[in-house]
């Protein structure tokens, strides 16, 4: 048992395009002798990765022994799903086979093939089990070339930018034996762990490739909660900075101890001049919940504190807490004082701030998190590779770091306004369908596919949109109520189809209900009377969108009422072919409940499917 970990970093720097020459290189073949068996029933592999920026492809082991068995073992993710090929042959049965992207946090694998069955261990819990499909054999030939990072398309070469891993690895380890379930929590705990008995990048000597580095770290490593915070450089009162830091899915920094107090004292000098005053950082600390025990935002556990001299002294009326710009040391004020000051954001990726309008297949591609500056600005990282940054005073550019291209741009109103929220953006490239220089709206913001995203990117539940009472603080939920939208091509002169795509008739009602006998003449034989004519159909070629619950609230607006189709009705005995028609409305009623959410939907709406 190793006394220090190798841990490998490759391709680390988030602003490179990736490469196909990053990875970690062994000659399995090496660790065997003349006669030796090395073809086995049983293997047991186990790792632990940190991704820093996701591919479409993310390889973690490829073992090959010819260029045509280059699939021997490849593990590899693709965004939450996890996936093998084993003995030259793709397992398609395990879907469940998923966990938490959890960009810049350690996983642990463990994938067991025992004759036959598959069990897979995440964090050393079981997270799969099976047989799976081996037409050839079962035993696995563990020889040839092991790569960590890349997958081979032949032996020791054909590597793919898109196949590659970018990250850390740790701990690879592999057995000709399976390991039993407490030895798999063993392996995943954070203490001194048996290695493998043909494979360690702890004992090997292995082949570093591309620039790939190693470094020595103790076990307990692997379970340090890393802190990262980012500090927005605009003085705003404590309710704003702290909406601020929730609207990105972060909250207001604390530091733990006087070390990291320091820290971040140092780095806040570098924005003082934004901060507008000596009290010039918000601390995430209140004592509101009990005088003088201050608690942390983030997890309310009681922080250790910074005070300066005489400091705190304001009592119950001071709950909130600032850092003095001289020495970095606290001083509490009020929560509800109107003094503005910059405020550090601890970062929380449990919520990804997501990126909404554009058509991407993969929801893990929406997913991004705010990282360091450019142009002395936070700026967002996408788990892919997009970059989202300050150019100037008033312009925030996207960039797509894997091919080195301009994505769009977007003109802000003023020098402290970021992109989170609903804006309107300028394509600079072709972009789902849209031409270069087209505009598109997109949203940042931390809602979920069950919640609405505000114009300033404040998130509210789907069931309150468009349902007459203002929400978004913006008043945004109320704009734009549009019940029904129409395709491009939509005719109102053509009828529907007798049967819908999904096989169902279109069904057309009238029910006629007389009012009253205006006038009665026996000798002219005609009568006047007063009628309602409720017509009901389905139109299926049309979306609909944030419906209620009652007909009053799915009322058509006129515009809508003259576009869509109606049937027409015929009074063949009319006297003198005239009807007064007093009023006419079209309601949608809504039958069925909402198709799955789209995440790339910029508002995140609620579609029903086919109404009446």
């Amino acid at each position: 048992m190793p006394e220090k970990i190798k841990v490998f970093a490759m391709q680390l720097d988030i602003w490179a395009p990736p490469r196909d020459d990053v990875l970690i290189r062994y000659n399995l073949t090496d660790h065997f002798k003349e006669g030796d068996v090395s073809e086995f029933p049983e293997v047991t592999v186990c790792f632990r990765a940190r991704p820093a920026v996701l591919m479409s492809y993310e390889s973690h082991i490829s073992i090959a022994t010819s260029d045509q068995d280059n699939d021997v073992l490849h593990m590899y993710r693709r965004g939450k799903n996890h996936g093998f090929y084993y003995n030259g042959v793709r397992q398609y049965g395990y879907l469940n086979m998923t966990n938490d992207i959890n960009l810049h946090g350690w996983s642990h694998y463990c994938h067991n093939f025992h004759h036959g069955e598959y069990r897979a261990y995440i964090h050393g819990q079981l997270a799969a089990k099976g047989p799976f499909s081996v037409p050839h054999k079962v035993p696995l030939p563990v020889k040839g070339i092991i790569t960590i990072g890349q997958e081979q398309d032949f032996l020791a070469g054909g590597y793919d930018t898109d196949q590659s891993f970018r990250g850390h690895m740790a701990q690879v380890n592999i057995w000709n034996r399976s390991l039993t379930a407490e030895e798999v929590r063993k392996q995943a705990s954070c203490t001194r762990a048996e290695i493998g008995n043909i494979f360690s990048t702890d004992r090997e000597n292995v082949e570093l490739l591309g620039g790939t580095t190693v470094t020595l770290v103790d076990p307990s490593y692997f379970c340090e909660k890393e802190v990262e915070y980012v500090i927005y450089p605009e003085a705003r009162y404590m309710a704003e900075s702290r909406r601020t830091c929730n609207r990105i899915g972060y909250e207001v920094y604390t530091p733990n101890n006087e070390a990291e107090n320091v820290v971040l004292h140092n780095i806040s000098l570098r924005f003082a001049e934004y901060c507008l005053s000596n009290y010039h950082l918000w601390i995430g600390v209140t004592d509101e919940e009990e005088e003088d025990v201050w608690r942390k935002f983030t997890d309310n556990s009681i922080a250790t504190t910074q005070f300066e001299l005489n400091e705190p002294n304001g009592g119950t009326g001071e709950n909130c807490m600032l850092m003095f710009l001289p020495n970095g040391k606290w001083v509490d004020t009020s929560c509800v004082i109107q003094w503005p000051a910059c405020v550090p954001c601890e970062v929380d990726r449990k919520a990804p701030v997501r990126l909404r309008g554009f058509c991407f297949t993969n929801e893990a591609e929406t997913f991004y998190e705010v990282l360091g500056y450019r142009y002395e600005k936070p700026y967002l990282h996408g788990y892919y590779g997009y970059m989202v940054y300050k150019t100037g005073d008033y312009t925030w550019e996207m960039f797509d770091t894997t091919v080195a291209e301009v994505v769009a741009l977007l003109k802000v109103p003023s020098r402290d306004t970021y992109p989170i929220g609903r804006h309107i953006w300028e394509l600079k490239r072709s972009e789902c369908n849209r031409l270069i220089g087209s505009t598109l709206q997109l949203s940042f913001s931390i809602c979920n596919n069950d919640e609405f995203t505000c114009s300033n990117g404040d998130c509210i539940p789907k069931e309150r949109r468009c349902n007459a009472k203002d929400d978004c603080v913006d008043l945004s939920d109320e704009e734009d109520c549009q019940v029904i939208i129409f395709p491009k091509g939509y005719r109102r002169e053509r009828p529907p189809d007798n049967v819908t795509h999904e096989g169902y008739p279109i069904h057309l009602t009238a029910v006629v209900n007389i009012l009253r006998f205006m006038d009665i003449s026996d000798k002219q034989r005609i009568i006047n009377v007063e009628f309602t004519v409720d017509l009901s159909w389905n139109e299926p070629r049309v979306k609909y969108n944030n419906l209620g619950e009652t007909l009053d609230w799915n009322k058509l607006s006129s515009n809508d009422r003259e576009i869509i189709w109606k049937p027409e009705l015929a009074f063949p005995n009319l006297y003198d072919g005239n009807i007064k028609q007093l009023s006419q409305d079209v309601y949608l009623n809504k039958l069925g409940s909402p198709l799955p959410p789209d995440f790339n939907n910029v508002r995140m709406g609620k579609y029903m499917p086919l109404l009446v």
